[in-house]
Protein backbone atom coordinates (compact mmCIF):
# COMPACT_ATOMS: atom_id res chain seq x y z
CA UNK A 1 0.00 0.00 0.00
CA UNK A 2 1.07 3.56 -0.56
CA UNK A 3 2.05 5.72 2.36
CA UNK A 4 1.08 9.38 2.78
CA UNK A 5 0.78 10.93 -0.65
CA UNK A 6 3.00 14.00 -0.40
CA UNK A 7 4.10 16.95 1.64
CA UNK A 8 5.04 20.31 0.11
CA UNK A 9 7.66 22.78 1.23
CA UNK A 10 9.03 26.10 0.04
CA UNK A 11 10.92 26.16 -3.28
CA UNK A 12 14.46 24.80 -2.94
CA UNK A 13 17.18 27.39 -3.30
CA UNK A 14 20.63 26.22 -4.38
CA UNK A 15 19.75 22.59 -3.78
CA UNK A 16 20.33 21.42 -7.33
CA UNK A 17 16.70 21.59 -8.42
CA UNK A 18 15.30 23.83 -11.12
CA UNK A 19 11.56 24.35 -11.61
CA UNK A 20 10.41 22.18 -8.71
CA UNK A 21 9.05 22.56 -5.18
CA UNK A 22 10.35 20.26 -2.48
CA UNK A 23 8.11 17.23 -2.21
CA UNK A 24 8.23 13.95 -0.32
CA UNK A 25 6.36 11.17 -2.10
CA UNK A 26 5.82 7.57 -1.02
CA UNK A 27 5.86 5.46 -4.18
CA UNK A 28 4.84 1.94 -5.02
CA UNK A 29 7.79 -0.47 -5.56
CA UNK A 30 9.70 -0.10 -8.79
CA UNK A 31 13.07 0.77 -10.29
CA UNK A 32 13.84 3.67 -12.56
CA UNK A 33 11.71 5.67 -14.97
CA UNK A 34 9.03 3.23 -16.09
CA UNK A 35 10.68 0.24 -14.42
CA UNK A 36 8.22 -2.07 -12.70
CA UNK A 37 5.84 0.70 -11.64
CA UNK A 38 2.42 -0.55 -10.57
CA UNK A 39 -1.08 0.76 -11.41
CA UNK A 40 -1.51 1.82 -7.76
CA UNK A 41 1.22 4.43 -8.00
CA UNK A 42 0.49 8.12 -7.60
CA UNK A 43 1.18 10.71 -10.27
CA UNK A 44 2.45 14.20 -9.60
CA UNK A 45 0.64 17.05 -11.34
CA UNK A 46 3.07 19.79 -12.34
CA UNK A 47 2.40 23.29 -13.56
CA UNK A 48 5.22 25.48 -14.82
CA UNK A 49 4.96 28.88 -13.18
CA UNK A 50 8.17 30.67 -14.13
CA UNK A 51 10.64 30.23 -12.62
CA UNK A 52 9.26 27.24 -10.67
CA UNK A 53 7.18 24.13 -11.12
CA UNK A 54 4.29 23.87 -8.69
CA UNK A 55 2.71 20.60 -7.63
CA UNK A 56 -1.02 21.24 -7.82
CA UNK A 57 -2.47 17.84 -6.99
CA UNK A 58 -1.88 14.09 -6.88
CA UNK A 59 -3.91 11.52 -8.75
CA UNK A 60 -4.14 7.79 -9.42
CA UNK A 61 -4.32 8.44 -13.18
CA UNK A 62 -1.72 9.87 -15.57
CA UNK A 63 -1.94 13.35 -17.00
CA UNK A 64 -4.63 13.78 -19.63
CA UNK A 65 -2.95 16.89 -21.00
CA UNK A 66 0.69 17.97 -21.06
CA UNK A 67 1.85 21.33 -19.69
CA UNK A 68 2.04 24.24 -22.09
CA UNK A 69 5.04 24.01 -24.42
CA UNK A 70 5.31 20.20 -24.24
CA UNK A 71 4.61 18.19 -27.39
CA UNK A 72 1.44 16.10 -26.87
CA UNK A 73 1.99 12.34 -27.32
CA UNK A 74 0.85 10.62 -30.50
CA UNK A 75 -2.92 10.00 -30.16
CA UNK A 76 -2.40 6.30 -30.88
CA UNK A 77 -0.51 5.71 -27.62
CA UNK A 78 -2.19 4.09 -24.62
CA UNK A 79 -1.38 2.36 -21.33
CA UNK A 80 -1.90 -1.34 -20.72
CA UNK A 81 -1.82 -3.27 -17.44
CA UNK A 82 0.45 -6.33 -17.62
CA UNK A 83 2.10 -8.75 -15.20
CA UNK A 84 5.07 -6.31 -15.22
CA UNK A 85 2.93 -3.31 -14.31
CA UNK A 86 1.67 -0.64 -16.67
CA UNK A 87 3.31 -0.41 -20.07
CA UNK A 88 2.98 2.01 -22.98
CA UNK A 89 1.92 0.59 -26.32
CA UNK A 90 0.63 1.79 -29.68
CA UNK A 91 -2.86 1.12 -30.96
CA UNK A 92 -2.17 2.49 -34.44
CA UNK A 93 1.41 1.59 -35.38
CA UNK A 94 4.15 3.97 -36.50
CA UNK A 95 6.75 4.45 -39.20
CA UNK A 96 10.48 4.54 -38.59
CA UNK A 97 11.53 8.05 -37.57
CA UNK A 98 8.13 9.08 -36.19
CA UNK A 99 8.19 11.28 -33.08
CA UNK A 100 5.95 9.54 -30.54
CA UNK A 101 6.11 11.71 -27.42
CA UNK A 102 8.21 14.17 -25.48
CA UNK A 103 9.94 13.22 -22.23
CA UNK A 104 9.76 15.98 -19.64
CA UNK A 105 9.76 16.72 -15.95
CA UNK A 106 11.44 18.95 -13.38
CA UNK A 107 15.24 18.97 -13.58
CA UNK A 108 17.36 17.99 -10.58
CA UNK A 109 20.92 16.95 -9.89
CA UNK A 110 21.61 13.36 -8.81
CA UNK A 111 21.77 13.99 -5.07
CA UNK A 112 18.61 16.04 -4.88
CA UNK A 113 16.71 13.87 -7.36
CA UNK A 114 17.50 10.70 -5.41
CA UNK A 115 16.07 12.31 -2.29
CA UNK A 116 12.89 13.51 -3.98
CA UNK A 117 11.74 10.65 -6.19
CA UNK A 118 13.19 7.13 -6.21
CA UNK A 119 11.23 6.14 -9.32
CA UNK A 120 10.20 7.43 -12.75
CA UNK A 121 13.52 9.30 -13.00
CA UNK A 122 15.67 9.50 -16.14
CA UNK A 123 19.26 10.69 -16.55
CA UNK A 124 19.39 13.42 -19.19
CA UNK A 125 22.79 15.07 -18.64
CA UNK A 126 25.91 15.14 -16.51
CA UNK A 127 24.60 15.11 -12.92
CA UNK A 128 21.12 15.90 -14.25
CA UNK A 129 17.83 13.99 -14.26
CA UNK A 130 14.21 14.44 -15.17
CA UNK A 131 11.97 13.83 -12.17
CA UNK A 132 8.54 12.20 -12.74
CA UNK A 133 6.32 14.00 -15.22
CA UNK A 134 3.06 12.26 -14.33
CA UNK A 135 2.46 11.63 -18.05
CA UNK A 136 2.82 8.77 -20.53
CA UNK A 137 6.59 9.15 -20.81
CA UNK A 138 6.90 7.68 -17.31
CA UNK A 139 5.79 4.29 -18.72
CA UNK A 140 8.26 3.67 -21.55
CA UNK A 141 9.96 0.46 -20.48
CA UNK A 142 13.43 -0.90 -21.18
CA UNK A 143 14.29 -3.44 -23.86
CA UNK A 144 17.68 -4.81 -24.95
CA UNK A 145 16.20 -4.84 -28.49
CA UNK A 146 14.22 -1.58 -28.42
CA UNK A 147 11.88 -0.25 -31.08
CA UNK A 148 12.52 3.38 -30.05
CA UNK A 149 15.37 5.69 -29.12
CA UNK A 150 15.71 9.01 -27.36
CA UNK A 151 16.35 12.14 -29.41
CA UNK A 152 18.03 14.99 -27.50
CA UNK A 153 17.26 18.32 -29.13
CA UNK A 154 18.02 21.92 -28.22
CA UNK A 155 16.93 23.64 -25.00
CA UNK A 156 17.10 20.37 -23.06
CA UNK A 157 14.14 18.76 -24.83
CA UNK A 158 14.04 14.97 -25.20
CA UNK A 159 11.78 13.03 -27.58
CA UNK A 160 10.97 9.36 -28.17
CA UNK A 161 11.55 8.34 -31.80
CA UNK A 162 10.63 5.11 -33.58
CA UNK A 163 13.79 3.18 -34.52
CA UNK A 164 11.86 0.99 -36.96
CA UNK A 165 8.34 0.48 -38.20
CA UNK A 166 6.19 -0.46 -35.19
CA UNK A 167 3.05 -2.57 -35.61
CA UNK A 168 -0.26 -1.86 -33.85
CA UNK A 169 -0.34 -3.48 -30.41
CA UNK A 170 3.44 -3.35 -29.84
CA UNK A 171 4.83 -2.10 -26.56
CA UNK A 172 7.15 0.90 -26.87
CA UNK A 173 10.63 0.65 -25.41
CA UNK A 174 14.11 2.09 -25.47
CA UNK A 175 17.41 0.82 -24.03
CA UNK A 176 17.87 2.56 -20.68
CA UNK A 177 21.65 2.16 -20.94
CA UNK A 178 21.71 4.65 -23.83
CA UNK A 179 21.17 7.51 -21.38
CA UNK A 180 22.49 6.01 -18.12
CA UNK A 181 26.07 6.34 -16.82
CA UNK A 182 27.88 4.63 -13.98
CA UNK A 183 27.76 7.93 -12.11
CA UNK A 184 23.98 7.86 -12.44
CA UNK A 185 23.80 4.30 -11.12
CA UNK A 186 25.95 5.31 -8.15
CA UNK A 187 23.34 7.90 -7.27
CA UNK A 188 20.37 5.64 -8.16
CA UNK A 189 21.47 2.03 -7.39
CA UNK A 190 18.03 0.72 -8.40
CA UNK A 191 18.84 1.61 -12.00
CA UNK A 192 20.91 -1.60 -12.14
CA UNK A 193 18.47 -4.52 -12.15
CA UNK A 194 17.77 -7.90 -13.71
CA UNK A 195 16.28 -7.57 -17.18
CA UNK A 196 13.08 -9.40 -18.09
CA UNK A 197 12.60 -7.92 -21.56
CA UNK A 198 12.66 -11.38 -23.20
CA UNK A 199 14.56 -10.24 -26.31
CA UNK A 200 16.80 -12.76 -28.06
CA UNK A 201 19.77 -10.51 -27.31
CA UNK A 202 18.75 -9.77 -23.70
CA UNK A 203 21.83 -8.92 -21.64
CA UNK A 204 20.25 -10.23 -18.43
CA UNK A 205 20.93 -7.01 -16.56
CA UNK A 206 20.12 -3.36 -17.19
CA UNK A 207 23.06 -1.12 -16.37
CA UNK A 208 25.02 1.80 -17.75
CA UNK A 209 26.33 2.72 -21.18
CA UNK A 210 29.83 1.85 -19.96
CA UNK A 211 28.60 -1.73 -19.42
CA UNK A 212 27.33 -2.20 -22.98
CA UNK A 213 29.23 -4.63 -25.24
CA UNK A 214 31.45 -2.64 -27.60
CA UNK A 215 29.61 -3.77 -30.72
CA UNK A 216 26.27 -2.76 -29.21
CA UNK A 217 27.68 0.60 -28.23
CA UNK A 218 28.82 1.22 -31.80
CA UNK A 219 25.45 0.07 -33.11
CA UNK A 220 23.64 2.61 -30.93
CA UNK A 221 26.12 5.32 -31.88
CA UNK A 222 25.43 4.68 -35.56
CA UNK A 223 21.69 4.96 -34.90
CA UNK A 224 22.14 8.23 -33.00
CA UNK A 225 20.61 6.53 -29.96
CA UNK A 226 23.22 7.55 -27.35
CA UNK A 227 22.54 10.61 -25.21
CA UNK A 228 24.99 13.51 -25.71
CA UNK A 229 26.34 13.24 -22.15
CA UNK A 230 26.98 9.52 -22.73
CA UNK A 231 28.86 10.29 -25.96
CA UNK A 232 31.02 12.79 -24.09
CA UNK A 233 31.72 10.40 -21.22
CA UNK A 234 32.72 7.63 -23.64
CA UNK A 235 34.55 10.06 -25.94
CA UNK A 236 32.46 8.95 -28.90
CA UNK A 237 31.50 11.06 -31.88
CA UNK A 238 27.85 11.19 -32.94
CA UNK A 239 27.65 9.89 -36.52
CA UNK A 240 26.35 12.24 -39.18
CA UNK A 241 22.81 11.64 -40.39
CA UNK A 242 22.57 10.23 -43.89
Amino acid sequence: MLGPAASLAAPIQGGGVRYVHAVTIHWAPGRGKGRGFTPRSVYVRLTRLQPTWSIIRLSSEPLSREPEGILPPHPGLALKDTSRGRTLYTRTGHRRGDTLLEHFGPHANFETGAGLAPDHVMEVGEDEVFLPSGALDDFVNHSCDPNCRLDFRGAGRVFLIALRDIAPGEELSFDYATTTTRAGIQAFPGWRFNCLCGADNCRGEVGSAEDLPHERLLHYAQLGALAPHVLRRLNLTLPRSA
